[in-house]
């Protein structure tokens, strides 16, 4: 759902100060439900300090969605000569809002806005300075889903390289080269840790022993319904090296517990994934 229809209502009834009136939180909802084009129409009506005073309030406690359209309404100002000196404004504070949001935020700028960034230093030919730090608060703390899903994807599909793009290949590169460097390797026998939870105590303490055997891998639980549920729903609800499967035969039923290679086995696939990207940015 947009609200177009509130940039078009403004103009018509020539509105010039109603968005100044607004909370930040209210017109920070507007700017990410109006979409680029009626944003270039309101601040081509608003008065020069009236657009001034918006840029201010959206980005003062700015929000992950603010941030996200940002740049692409930068791209949309830089293509209007009327607008360009807010479109070059906005792009040499653009590090403070990424530095004001990622330091009480591990979220991260999706797909869309890494690509409009990206245009930002076709457009507007930003200060070397500024790539740097750009370059620096955008892979700061990286995280492999984010590499995988959101960065290297998108600098892989950039035509036109700059020094930006090329900054954070680097980055990418050196990231899953250390991680490619680290091939998981099996456990040395079916020793297992307990999970990290502090709930179902009275489960793990029975498996515990069964755990830490470097050798047995198979536990049979022949207890009631009740028991072996609770035993089944502790495991299902942890991250463990463990399956469970029910031993119809006999009464009461056995809860069967077997020891796997899951964990080892997401390690690979993990790795195996970071291989190949790294040999994708590499060129």
């Amino acid at each position: 759902e947009n609200f177009n229809a509130v940039a078009g209502w403004l103009i018509k009834r020539n509105k010039k100060t109603f968005l100044s009136g607004l909370s930040p939180e209210r017109l920070q909802f507007f700017f990410t439900k109006i979409d680029v084009a009626h944003w270039v129409k309101l601040f081509q009506f608003l008065p020069a300090e009236n657009t001034t005073e918006v840029f201010k309030t959206i980005t003062t406690a700015i929000t992950l969605p603010v941030l996200e359209k940002l740049p692409a309404v930068i791209n949309a100002l830089a293509a209007n000569n009327d607008l360009q000196h807010f479109a070059k404004k906005q792009m040499v504070l653009l590090p403070d809002y990424f530095k004001a949001l990622y330091d009480k935020t591990q979220e991260r700028i999706n797909a869309a806005a890494l690509a409009d960034l990206f245009v930002i230093t076709q457009n507007l030919s930003p200060a070397k300075a500024w790539t740097t730090e750009i370059a620096e608060l955008l892979t700061v703390n990286l995280q492999g889903q984010y590499v995988h899903s959101k960065l290297a994807p998108q600098l892989l599909l950039v035509k036109n390289k700059s020094e930006l793009t090329d900054k954070l290949l680097h980055s990418c590169r050196q990231y899953l080269q250390q991680l490619a460097s680290n091939e998981p390797q099996p456990p040395a026998n079916w020793s297992r840790s307990l999970p990290d939870t502090a709930d179902n105590k009275k489960e793990w303490k029975l498996l515990k022993i069964f755990l830490e055997s470097p050798d047995e891998r198979v536990f049979d639980y022949r207890k009631n319904q009740n028991e072996r549920s609770a035993l089944e729903s502790a495991i299902k609800n942890a991250v463990v090296d463990l399956k469970t499967e029910t031993i119809r035969k006999g009464s009461p039923h056995t809860l069967r517990i077997t020891k796997t290679l899951d964990d080892y086995q997401r390690q690979m696939k993990d790795w195996k994934a970071d291989v190949v990207l790294l040999e994708k940015v590499k060129g």
